[in-house]
């Protein structure tokens, strides 16, 4: 069970500015008070192209882009 309300931080970085090496980070970051919070900014405020490379992370771990779309998909459901 993914717990909401837990504070959560999204990482992103732009198809067009991904990196040639890995070593760069080249990214952009935001913290939010909840996951509800980052989940829905990811995907109502970020363009396809900025979601090509995202993740959220908790005190519980990460969330992969397929994650987070399921994730908004189950919210929308119960707003």
């Amino acid at each position: 069970m993914i717990k909401l309300d837990l504070p959560a931080d999204v990482f992103w970085t732009p198809a067009d500015q991904i990196p040639e090496t890995a070593l760069e980070w080249a990214g952009n970051q935001r913290h939010f008070e909840s996951l509800r919070d980052a989940v829905r900014f990811a995907m109502e405020e970020l363009t396809v192209a900025d979601r090509a490379n995202i993740w959220i992370t908790t005190e519980n771990g990460n969330l992969t882009i397929e994650q987070i779309e399921q994730l908004y998909r189950n919210l929308r459901e119960d707003w």
